[in-house]
């Protein structure tokens, strides 16, 4: 737990086109404009000038720094700076990105779960059938580790934000109380993997 003098969340990896990143600043900016600060950073996006353009739009210039890829041992570095972790619904897929920020032990900020402008931008873009599957692996991991929050959609998201900066103010930190995140390692899932290529040699 690191006392920290700013409010400060996280997001590391590639912004892919079904992300609710415009609404996330709206939302953002609202919250600014009320008289409070956070600051966000975007590492290893590979999409700065779409970043860039969404943060003149919402005049977030002072309060998002987009930078660019960053080794590994310096993204988790990254991590470990922040309060707060953004995590962007991936669906039915899961992707790596939440097994680093388990391993991070700081909140996740999880968007969203069911927001109106996020599903039309997975109906526009998002080009994996799920086939009307409502299996959701990140959520259920955030769940079951008590790492993070699921939040709902863009009105969930202010009154989140509002929580999350109060506990800020009041501690310094963020608490994070996961549980259980051993069994998402990378060597427990090596571990899982070897298992499952013997029982295919036998």
């Amino acid at each position: 737990k690191k006392i920290k003098e700013t409010f400060k969340i996280i997001s590391i990896g590639i912004i892919k086109k079904w992300y609710p990143v415009e609404s996330f600043m709206k939302v953002l900016s609202d919250f600014i404009l009320s008289g409070k600060e956070i600051f966000v950073e975007f590492w290893g996006t590979s999409h700065e000038e779409f970043l860039n353009k969404l943060k003149s739009k919402y005049k977030l210039d002072k309060y998002i720094f987009v930078g660019k890829r960053v080794p590994v041992e310096k993204a988790f570095e990254k991590m470990k700076n922040g309060n707060v972790l953004l995590l962007f619904n991936e669906y039915v897929n899961n992707a790596t990105k939440i097994y680093d920020y388990l391993a991070a032990k700081r909140k996740i900020l999880f968007l969203y779960e069911n927001d109106q402008k996020a599903l039309k931008l997975k109906k526009e873009y998002y080009d994996i059938d799920d086939k009307g599957m409502k299996m959701r692996p990140q959520i259920d991991i955030i769940k079951e580790t008590n790492s993070g929050i699921i939040v709902k959609d863009e009105k969930h998201l202010r009154i989140v934000l509002e929580a999350l900066y109060n506990e800020f103010k009041q501690k310094g930190y963020i608490e994070c109380s996961s549980h259980g995140i051993e069994k998402y390692s990378r060597e427990k899932q090596a571990e899982k993997l070897a298992e499952i290529l013997k029982e295919m040699m036998r």
